[in-house]
């Protein structure tokens, strides 16, 4: 009896481990998607970081960009010659 009590105990313990381990896999998913939306959502403001009104872009960016013209203005602000 002591024998079966034992290997449901491991079961549990097993399980427990599995379910936390699947829990940290969703947590790094979660994270890298976070920053691949950060990287593209600041891609503007990189391909301008070369340029003499840089700041102009970032700003522009930081509070347009969520808007998908205030990013496409930036983008193409960026790309353009000065």
């Amino acid at each position: 009896m002591v024998l079966g009590k034992k290997l449901n105990l491991q079961v549990v313990v097993l399980k427990n481990n599995l379910d936390q381990t699947i829990m940290n896999t969703d947590e790094l998913n979660y994270g890298l998607l976070f920053i691949a939306i950060l990287f593209i959502y600041f891609i503007p403001s990189m391909a301008g970081c070369k340029k003499k009104n840089a700041w102009a872009i970032f700003i522009l960016n930081i509070f347009l960009g969520w808007t998908l013209i205030g990013w496409v203005i930036a983008l193409v602000w960026a790309t353009t010659k000065d």
